[in-house]
Parts: structure tokens; C-alpha cells; sequence
């Protein structure tokens, strides 16, 4: 009785590998970028998790309280240095930034701003925020302020000329040897009006 069970020959053994190759090289090679795409992105979401946490600290002083630390171009710090990041525990504080914002009764009092940082070392950054109190105008009316008869503190109109403000400003984070003189896309701006007063 004759075995009918039959292998594969050498030349369809490589074809079947040619094949596979075709098909799985290209998605292979995809990888490193697919990667390097996620990381990126992970880091984007991590820098603006951190400015949210700046700026919610900011915000939290309330519109009446910033508007009196703040002037037309105010940069925090003023030396233009920028806050540092101090490590404690894989939590960070800045106590140049909180003291300014919300200074410490006592020196043994906890740190308020804490931020815990997923995947970024901010040992080796620094951030910076400017402020400025200004009246938006319109181009319609000439130049006019767009409140000048509106009362943004009661959210009302009034029948006098009334002047309220807004404050516009811009958190930058830069690695300690840099700069903040230029503007990136990881900047984040923000704008603050009378209506968002946290306080009591």
C-alpha cells in the first residue's frame, strides 16, 4: 500500500515565507513610529495636566485678588528666571510660585500646590506665568472697549461708563537652560474676568 502523505517542496517552503515577509515587514517597521506617536502624545496630555494644575491654583486666588498683584505685563517671577520644580517624594511644589499666590502663615505649614507627575521628571524644568489686565475693543465701534457699559462684576449692564477688565495671561514650562522669551505650542493661555471670583 502506497503512503499518499505528502510535504512541502524547498521552493513553496520560500515562496510561503516570501509571502509572509511582504505582509508582516511593513507592518513591523511601522512600530518604532507608532510608538514614538504614543509617547508624544502621552507627554502632550502629562504637560497639560501640569498647566491645569498651575492654572487652577492661579484662578483659585480669585479675579479681585489677582487683579491687584497683577499690571499690564506682569510676569511671575518678575526676574523672568521662571519657578523651579522641587521633587519631594515624586510629588513637586514651587514655593517661590505658592508663596506668592497664597503665602504660608508659618513656615511648617503644608505645601498647597503639590502636582504628581506621570512620566515626566520636572526636577529639570521651570515654568513662568505673565499676566495682564486689559479692556478688550472692538474694530465695529472704532476702537470702542467692548465692556465700557457693561458690568462684568454683576454681570449686568449699567447706565454709567463702566470699565471692566479682563486678564489675559500665559503659562510657559521650559527645561531650566531655556528661555521663555519664545512662544510653543504647549504654552497655554488663559483668561480670567470678574464673573469667575472663587472666593466666598
Amino acid at each position: 500500500m502506497k503512503n499518499k502523505k505528502k510535504g512541502f517542496s524547498l521552493i513553496e517552503v520560500v515562496m510561503a515565507l516570501a509571502v509572509i515577509s511582504i505582509g508582516v515587514l511593513p507592518i513591523l517597521s511601522m512600530y518604532p513610529s507608532a510608538l514614538k506617536m504614543t509617547v508624544k502624545a502621552t507627554e502632550n496630555e502629562e504637560w497639560s495636566r501640569v498647566t491645569m494644575s498651575i492654572l487652577d491654583y492661579v484662578k483659585a486666588k480669585g479675579y479681585d485678588d489677582i487683579k491687584i498683584i497683577t499690571s499690564t505685563g506682569t510676569e511671575f517671577p518678575a526676574s523672568g528666571s521662571g519657578y523651579s520644580f522641587t521633587s519631594n517624594d515624586g510629588r513637586y511644589t514651587s514655593d517661590g510660585f505658592e508663596n506668592k499666590f497664597f503665602p504660608k502663615v508659618n513656615p511648617t505649614d503644608p505645601d498647597m500646590f503639590i502636582i504628581n507627575s506621570k512620566g515626566i521628571k520636572l526636577d529639570d524644568y521651570k515654568f513662568s506665568i505673565y499676566m495682564e489686565d486689559l479692556q478688550p475693543r472692538s474694530a465695529v465701534t472704532g476702537g470702542s472697549p467692548l465692556y465700557n457699559t457693561y458690568d462684568l462684576n454683576n454681570n449686568k449692564k449699567v447706565s454709567s461708563s463702566t470699565s471692566s477688565n479682563i486678564i489675559y495671561g500665559i503659562i510657559k514650562i521650559r527645561k531650566s537652560g531655556e528661555s521663555f522669551s519664545d512662544e510653543r505650542t504647549r504654552d497655554m493661555k488663559f483668561i480670567i474676568t470678574p464673573i469667575e471670583n472663587w472666593r466666598d
